[in-house]
Order: structure tokens, then C-alpha cells, then sequence
């Protein structure tokens, strides 16, 4: 599973690499919080909070007729909530995280938004805590994953809901998100027997095309993702603790010593 992870990355540097048409709810100029998403970097970034998604959605028709291109999908960049309530639930109690790739077409919690309402959701690494892999045998080690030297942005492949509480129709719209998983390659399955299913660049704008819907389109694009090669580093324990924040938390633990 992934149930944390980092970015670090500056505002401009997002809004190039995922040439970003828009940009919506977030402040470059404030604090960051969990009710007022920043552009912040945060080293550690936990369920229920603010994440930021790369989202693909159609022109409105009123720009169809103002701008030729305007039948391409626009590309917006916003904060959600990490951790999906669908549509049809009750209450907002129970969010998820993380979908399995494998199962995530056919369950009724999932199935309407990989079809379509699918966005990426920009890390620059995740941790993952291995099970007697502490130093002592029987603690667990936290390790952080990332793409390589330098640890280059990256994108999960995501998927996105819009819920409102039914006893209040007229209430606010929560707008939450979870991370698609897929099996652990070897080498990596040491650590945990679940990963993130990364989209390679080259695949990004299918991922986000908003035409793509059928249940076989969306199976033959999963498919089509290769294994990510992924790079891990052994790092402290402080990023067990959700508050904390900062370098020192992806720093290799051996460099501490």
C-alpha cells in the first residue's frame, strides 16, 4: 500500500512538468494547513490530509466556440482529500486510501471513478515500513521510495470523488482521492508486497483523457503501465510521527550516524 509519502517540488516547477492549463484552491503566498492547501512543500504527507492532483477535464462549451483547441482536455491542478468516499456512501466516515489496479474496475467503491474520473497525483517519493527490518530484528524500518538520485517528480496514478452528506443536499462538496496500488516487484517486495502503480510520462495524457471511459480501455491502459524502477533508502523514524515535516526525513539513516 502507500500510506505516505512527499513532495517537495516548487509550484513552478509542477505547473511545467504537467503543463498545468489551471490552477484552483490552492495559496502560494500562505502557511500551509489542512483546511488551507498551499503550494508548501511538505516531506510528509499523511491520509485525510490535502494532496495535490493533476486533473483532466473538457473545455466548457462556452470556450468551444472561442477557441479551436478547445475540444482538448483542460489540465488543472488542485487539492483533494486523501482518502475516497464514493459517491453513493452515507457518511464520509470511512475513506480509502488506496485501490487495488488488479480489482479496482470491479468494485462498486471504485468502478465509476477509474472510468471516469481518474487524475495523478505528484509525489517526489512515498515510505513504506518494513516489518522486522529495524535494526534490532523485530522493530520496523522505514524506507523511502523514489525514482532515483535527486528524487525527480513523479505520478501516481489516481482516482477522484465528489460526495455531499445526504441529509444535506445543499451542503459543500468533498472532493477526496486514493492512490492505485499494484504488486511489489522483486527486489522491492522485501519491503512491502504492495507499490504504487506509477504512469509513466508518456502515458499521462491517456490516463487524464476524460473520452477514454470503457471498462476495456481503461483495462488495456492499466495494463500497458510498465514497473516503475524505483530506488529505496533506509531513513529515520521520525516520519512516523505525522507532524513531522522537513529534509531530515528522506536523508539516508546511515548519513545520522
Amino acid at each position: 500500500m502507500c500510506g505516505r509519502f512527499s513532495l517537495f517540488a516548487d509550484d513552478a516547477e509542477l505547473v511545467g512538468l504537467f503543463d498545468i492549463d489551471l490552477v484552483e484552491g490552492v495559496d502560494a503566498a500562505s502557511s500551509a494547513s489542512d483546511t488551507h492547501p498551499t503550494w508548501q512543500v511538505r516531506y510528509n504527507i499523511a491520509p485525510s490530509q490535502p494532496v495535490l492532483v493533476v486533473m483532466g477535464r473538457m473545455a466548457p462549451p462556452s470556450s468551444s466556440a472561442q477557441t479551436p483547441d478547445a475540444a482538448a482536455p483542460v489540465r488543472k491542478l488542485r487539492p483533494l482529500q486523501w482518502g475516497l468516499v464514493p459517491h453513493w456512501a452515507k457518511t464520509s466516515t470511512r475513506p480509502l486510501i488506496n485501490a487495488r489496479s488488479e480489482t479496482v474496475l470491479d468494485k462498486p467503491t471504485f468502478r465509476r471513478a477509474i472510468r471516469s474520473q481518474r487524475c495523478l497525483v505528484p509525489a517526489n517519493g512515498y515510505f513504506e515500513w518494513q516489518v522486522g527490518g529495524a535494526p534490532d530484528g523485530r522493530g520496523k524500518q522505514p524506507w523511502f521510495i523514489s525514482a532515483g538520485p535527486g528524487d525527480p517528480v513523479f505520478a501516481f496514478a489516481g482516482i477522484y470523488e465528489a460526495w455531499r452528506d445526504p441529509v444535506d443536499p445543499d451542503g459543500q462538496w468533498l472532493l477526496t482521492c486514493a492512490i492505485l496500488t499494484r504488486a511489489t516487484p522483486p527486489g522491492l517486495d522485501a519491503i512491502h508486497e504492495r507499490t504504487p502503480l506509477v504512469v509513466p510520462p508518456h502515458s499521462w495524457d491517456q490516463w487524464l483523457d476524460p473520452m477514454v471511459t470503457s471498462k476495456d480501455r481503461v483495462a488495456h491502459l492499466m495494463a500497458r503501465i510498465p514497473q516503475a524502477k524505483l530506488e529505496t533508502r533506509a531513513v529515520g523514524t521520525a516520519v512516523g510521527n505525522v507532524r513531522s515535516q522537513g529534509p531530515d526525513l528522506v536523508r539516508p539513516v546511515d548519513e545520522w550516524a
